[in-house]
């Protein structure tokens, strides 16, 4: 996954580089008009190309990591969120008299909550790894933004 971003500052061989999020629309908002604003997002990078405040830079991510971390980030509070709303339906239905959709419902609950604290140590754990971090590529000329 390559992106543009520009760099903010650079301190101690990294820099905090500002990248643009891809809209859904591709960055042709006046076509889709679905009048979108892509934040921002600031990340610090190992600035191993040495780049300067306010250049253009491109960094790269693998594909196969972007895919792993989305999965962390939407699969699984899904997966425990439907696996907590099944059990607590089967569980309420056939051993209380308690509602077995409102038991569902709060099983549900707290599986999605169980699950933020699963995702917040997968990426504690995630993070320190290097293929799970931004690279620079390269500096860009105003020729390439184009």
């Amino acid at each position: 996954m390559d992106q543009v971003g520009f760099v903010i500052n650079t301190n101690d061989g990294y820099a905090d580089v500002e990248i643009r999020r891809v809209s859904a629309c591709g960055d042709k908002c006046g076509s889709c008009g679905g009048n979108c604003d892509a934040p921002k997002t600031r990340v610090k990078i190992k600035n191993s190309i040495k780049a300067h405040s306010g250049d253009f830079v491109e960094i790269d991510m693998e594909t196969s990591q972007v895919m792993k971390s989305t999965f962390v980030a939407y699969g699984i509070p899904l997966f425990m969120t439907i696996l907590g709303i099944v059990m607590g339906s089967y569980i309420f239905g056939s051993v209380t008299d308690i509602n077995k959709e409102l038991g569902g419902l709060l099983l549900g609950g707290i599986a999605l909550t169980v699950s933020f604290f699963i995702i917040r140590m997968a990426d504690k754990k995630l993070s320190s790894k290097e293929d799970f971090k931004f690279r620079m590529i390269k500096i860009l000329n105003i020729n390439e933004l184009l």
